[in-house]
């Protein structure tokens, strides 16, 4: 894929060869099986996308969704240059109520788009906005008989939108769902950590900070519990929300560390 070296995040993945967030990628290395459903919420210009499609091959789908248009056009360039045709771009954005929504996009850094209110003393200039449509998630997925393993979302505060609107297929398919926990991104889109977590915990899921750890020459997946049932650890930015029960939750424990697999058992 083309990448933009004046982009830090960017210019990272051209350094590392692999996306920036190393977490991120051991995390969907652990959960994705060939045959499966993904959804990239907030995809940005798919690094995470293509790392999906590859894990689930070509008999799983990847539904990704990104509202921004210069984002989606090179997703789009990117699949047509690998071939890929396990990919559904959906070029809208997911929250809680259909309608449209005005995203502005920060320091002319695509990877900060938000539909939240931006406040002028945050130290980021809007650079750039677009009027774009949105949807809830659990009215715009296509149906489909695959099931659905994984979620990951990145929506810059809006986590608690998108997740409601999710909420029947969070119940009938009982993913494993990754997002970004930044509490200031969380206030200025009208929400918090604590209503995060309460949301999550209200469908019956445990959440874990997300990191790793070095183990020789590698780095290996690491799961963080939370201090108690409802308050993340306050360095953490990532967190993953695995279900209760079930073989999802087997499948992940199976591939962390042995402190976190007891406590998460």
């Amino acid at each position: 894929m083309d990448l933009n070296l004046a982009d830090c995040s960017e210019r990272q993945t051209w350094f590392l060869g692999r996306y920036h967030e190393l977490d991120s990628q051991l995390l969907m290395n652990a959960c994705l099986r060939p045959g499966e459903r993904v959804l990239d919420i907030g995809a940005n210009i798919g690094m995470l996308t293509l790392h999906a499609a590859s894990r689930v091959g070509a008999t799983g789908v990847v539904d990704s969704f990104e509202p921004n248009p210069m984002c989606c056009d090179r997703i789009s360039t990117a699949l047509a240059r690998n071939r890929i045709a396990q990919v559904r771009l959906h070029r809208i954005g997911l929250s809680d109520l259909a309608g449209n929504l005005t995203l502005s996009v920060l320091g002319n850094h695509l990877g900060i788009g938000t539909f939240a209110p931006v406040d002028p003393t945050c130290g980021l200039k809007v650079t750039s906005s677009v009027n774009v449509p949105v949807k809830t998630g659990d009215e715009a997925l296509p149906a489909d008989d695959r099931p659905i393993v994984f979620v990951k979302m990145d929506v810059e505060g809006f986590e608690v939108h998108a997740l409601r609107g999710l909420r029947k297929t969070l119940l009938a398919h009982r993913p494993i769902v990754a997002n970004e926990l930044i509490a200031q991104w969380l206030e200025r889109a009208g929400s918090s950590v604590a209503e995060l977590v309460e949301l999550m915990l209200s469908l019956d899921y445990e959440g874990f900070g997300l990191g790793t750890r070095r183990k020789n020459l590698r780095h290996e997946l690491r799961l963080i519990p939370f201090t108690s049932a409802s308050i993340p650890p306050q360095d953490i930015s990532d967190v993953v929300w695995i279900p209760r029960s079930g073989e999802l939750r087997r499948r992940l424990i199976q591939a962390i560390d042995p402190v976190v697999r007891r406590d998460a058992a």
